[in-house]
């Protein structure tokens, strides 16, 4: 299950933020994940439960945005919801795509607390 060893990598860049920031609490990791990563949002979920208790503070959540897999024809320029993973664009029968979004797992935001801010974010 590379998801365990996806979210071990996650936790030791929020660690390192928390540590930055001075952070008694970390209230809140966001990631992004697409449907080319290959990785499960169920498996993602049940990694941050196990592993996330060693975060500073209690309870921290995990937002998971699902990104849709997005392409531009290099043809005609149109831009695309890739579905099913059917790299063609119809409309002009075109296989020569360029994928722009829906390929990557990656950490989008951090809440934490500090004793001397509340809610900072770190992008």
């Amino acid at each position: 299950m590379h998801e365990f060893s996806l979210v071990k990598s996650l936790l030791r860049q929020v660690n390192e933020i928390a540590e930055q920031h001075g952070a008694t609490c970390v209230e809140e990791v966001k990631i992004e994940i697409g449907p080319l990563t290959g990785v499960e949002k169920i498996l993602v979920q049940e990694a941050f439960e196990l592993l996330s208790p060693d975060l500073p503070g209690s309870d921290c959540r995990l937002t998971i945005i699902e990104v849709p897999l997005q392409a531009i024809c290099n043809s005609c320029g149109k831009s695309i919801v890739v579905q099913n993973f059917q790299f063609q664009w119809t409309a002009c029968v075109s296989p020569n795509i360029r994928i722009t979004s829906g390929d990557a797992f990656r950490l989008l935001d951090v809440t934490i607390d500090t004793e001397l801010t509340t809610g900072v974010t770190e992008p």
